[in-house]
């Protein structure tokens, strides 16, 4: 441990077994990285989220799937373009929104 400390320049280095309250986690090939946030200022990484998530929400209104007369007029094929882009936004939008909960808790 004091060797990974030396080498990242962190100075408190733990083990748990399980995730602390207000930590941010990563999943790697040799385990899972938490990441304690207490005392972090994470105001303007919470402002950027939300932007971003907002930015996700107005490009899936751009798609027009919940216009019914489009959708009868529409190839087939930009349906099907246009619903895969809209899965892809969604799950965006499910990974902005998680990321979001683990920081505001």
């Amino acid at each position: 441990m004091q060797c990974i400390s030396k080498l990242s320049k962190i100075p408190n280095i733990s083990t748990t077994q399980s995730k602390p309250p207000k930590a941010i986690s990563d999943r790697g090939e040799l385990g899972v990285v938490h990441v304690s946030l207490e005392g972090v200022d994470v105001s303007g990484l919470v402002h950027r989220l939300k932007a971003q998530l907002e930015k996700l929400k107005k490009e899936q209104a751009k798609l027009n799937l919940d216009n019914p007369q489009f959708l009868a007029k529409a190839p087939k094929a930009l349906l099907e373009s246009l619903q895969e882009r809209n899965k892809t936004l969604l799950e965006k939008q499910a990974q902005v929104q998680k990321e979001l909960l683990m920081l505001e808790g």
